[in-house]
């Protein structure tokens, strides 16, 4: 009979599995290294429930999940099997290895000028400790927020804590900015790499003169 598959996650996903790490083709999720020739049947099963493929090995595969597997499957714990049957039919023991599947992007994040912010935004108000703009995103995820300008774009990172945070701006960054339109963008993304939808700001006026 056929010795067990190795079941090992793909070499670029990284724990927790994202969505784009899950459905990743051709390289797959997990990799199986098996016996060439013999037909294995790799089942995953997760908190929703279980999806099963089939393939003939060529000795390394991939397996791939679709965006359907991920709803059958559900978030959380996915315990994966593999067995291979060699084509004399005999069955080997079952390759075993887990995961945690994150598929759901964060919420988009919120982003508001602070409370009574003059328009145009003069140059003490930007660089104010309280920010000109704040955020909200998801607690413990990274959140990038870009601010593109007449003359050039900012960027700040901050981790999400669910409450509004400030985005502090340096009076260098006014000189990158440039008077004139400013546009705030913010994209936050979770510890398995999910990205939300952009959030945006209606823009605001810069004048530092």
């Amino acid at each position: 009979a056929p010795v067990a598959p190795t079941v090992s996650l793909e070499a670029a996903v990284i724990r927790p599995v994202s969505k784009a790490e899950a459905t990743q083709a051709p390289a797959g999720v997990v990799t199986i290294a098996s016996e060439v020739g013999a037909t294995v049947a790799v089942t995953f099963t997760g908190t929703a429930g279980s999806v099963v493929k089939n393939y003939t090995s060529t000795g390394s595969d991939g397996v791939v999940l679709t965006n359907d597997d991920l709803l059958a499957l559900g978030e959380g714990t996915v315990n994966v099997a593999a067995i291979a049957t060699d084509p004399a039919g005999n069955v080997g023991p079952a390759g075993t290895n887990s995961f945690v599947l994150d598929s759901i992007a964060p919420d988009t994040p919120v982003l508001a000028l602070i409370a009574g912010a003059d328009d145009p935004v003069s140059e003490s108000e930007a660089i104010a400790a309280g920010g000109i703009v704040t955020v909200t995103g998801e607690a413990g995820a990274a959140i990038v927020v870009t601010l593109t300008g007449t003359s050039g774009t900012v960027t700040r990172g901050l981790t999400g804590t669910g409450t509004p945070q400030p985005v502090v701006l340096t009076g260098p960054d006014l000189v990158t900015l440039g008077d004139g339109t400013v546009a705030v963008t913010a994209v936050v993304t979770d510890e398995a790499g999910n990205d939300s939808p952009v959030g945006s700001l209606p823009s605001f006026t810069l004048d530092t003169v």
